[in-house]
Formats: C-alpha cells, structure tokens, sequence
C-alpha cells in the first residue's frame, strides 16, 4: 500500500537523487517567492516579511529570523540566483559531503551571516537588512569551487570556466550586491566566505566525534574536511589493489575456487 502513495514514491525518488536537502531548500525558497509574489501589494505581504527579514543589530530580538531570513528572496534575480546555486552546486557539493554534513554546513552558515550581520551594524553604527538565501548559497558555491578548483562549467552553455573563478565570482558579486551602499559592511559578510572557504580547503579542525564499528565500540575522533583529498586518493588506491587481487586469484591456475560439491 506505502509503495502506491504518490508522497512515498515522490520521497523515494528525491532520497535516490542524493542531494534531497539541496532540492528541498530550493523548493521552499521558491514556494516562498511564489507566496510573496502573490501577496504583494497587501498587508499580507508585509506582514511576512517583518517575520522572516533579520533586522541588525535589533534583530537579535527575533532570534528565529536568524534562519528565516534566507526565506525571503526579493525579486525574479534573487530566486534565479537561489535556484542555480542550489540545483547545480549545492547537490554536487551536497552528494560529496553527504546530506547531514550539508546541512549543518548550510545552517551554520545562515546563522553565521547573521550573527556577522548584527556585529557590522553594532560596530558602524547602522541599520543593516538581510532577507535573501543569497550569501548562504554563494557559500556553498565557494565551498564546491574550492573541493573541485579542477572542474569547469559552461557558462551561458558557451564558454568553459574554471570553477576556481566561478568561486571568486560568487563571492565579489554577492559580496558587494549586499553591501552596495554600506560598503563597511562587506568587512564583516566576507567572513561567512572565508569560513567556507577554510573549511572546504581543510584548514578548519571541526571534530566530529562519532563511534567506530570496531570492537567494543570504541570512540573515534574524526575532522571534518581535514585532508580529503588524501583520503580520496587512499579509497581509491584500495580499490585498485583490491582488483589487481581479484584479477591474479582468477588468473592463476594453482589457485582452486570453491567446490560446488561443498
């Protein structure tokens, strides 16, 4: 009964794509949008908004719009911007971390905008508003750049681009899109991308303490990002040798291979 209900099929088909936060996030930023859009003009709308915008530094007062903020995406550019970055970058980057370290790579940094929000405003002085998903997504854009500064993506479906540079885009453009006009401000915002940038590198020690399916469950200690290239290279040298032995074990006539008649 479970198999032919369209919500299970729909959960399974979105588990299989393995990036369903990524999908996820761009679905409710979009249904967002969409309900804005719809409600604009009206009381309504505005009424949405104050609940989701962070407000800084007076923002603090409403600690939830510390998350809700990436929920209001202003205008057709905002969404656009949303959708690639999470469609594209955020699943690749989602499929290589795994779903549960994206998450908390996503959210930490959506309160970390935030939190770099409000400090900018205490410290200049000002009112500062923060009501797109657009930092937290150009993060994730930094964060594949940097796992993958060898990949190259067609831009406009015309010109090859290294992902290198297509992380340095993501940051200058949002960077400067949010801090137009209170150019202080980009002093503190730039350090959600410097943190995404150091923890994709492996240059951040973020202890990840987990229990080994060893003997007696004993308690390992793992760090986040932390030589993934290196590990990459081991898993994949392991594989290698494990073929080369079961291509000799076939090939050697002395080696006899289990008795059917056992």
């Amino acid at each position: 009964m479970s198999h032919s209900n369209p919500f299970h099929r729909w959960l399974t088909s979105l588990l299989r794509t393995g990036a369903p936060a990524s999908y996820l996030l761009l679905g409710v930023a979009f249904a967002f949008f969409v309900a804005l859009w719809l409600l604009s003009g009206g009381p309504a709308a505005a009424r949405l908004l104050d609940s989701l915008v962070f407000e800084a530094p007076d923002g603090l007062s409403k600690p939830w719009t510390m998350l809700t903020y990436v929920l209001a995406n202003p205008g057709p550019g905002a969404i656009l911007g949303v959708v690639i970055g999470l469609f594209f970058f955020g699943s690749s980057l989602e499929r290589s971390y795994g779903t549960a370290r994206f998450l908390k790579f996503f959210f930490g940094i959506t309160l970390l905008t935030a939190a770099m929000g409000a400090l900018g405003a205490f410290v200049l002085g000002i009112g500062f508003l923060i009501w797109s998903m657009g930092i937290p997504v150009a993060c994730v854009v930094v964060a594949w750049a940097t796992r993958n500064p060898g990949a190259s993506v067609l831009l406009w479906f015309v010109l090859p681009i290294k992902a290198v540079w297509i992380g340095w885009m993501a940051f200058v453009f949002t960077l400067v899109s949010f801090t137009y006009h209170q150019p202080g401000m980009a002093v503190f915002l730039a350090v959600p991308f410097v943190v995404s940038w150091a923890y994709a590198a492996g240059k951040l020690l973020v202890p990840n303490l987990r229990v080994g399916r060893s003997r007696g469950k004993q308690m390992e200690t793992d760090y986040e990002g932390l030589d993934w290239e290196r590990r990459r290279e081991a898993e994949a040298e392991r594989r290698r040798l494990k073929e080369l032995f079961e291509r000799s074990w076939k090939d050697d006539p002395d080696i006899e291979g289990p008795s059917k008649d056992r």
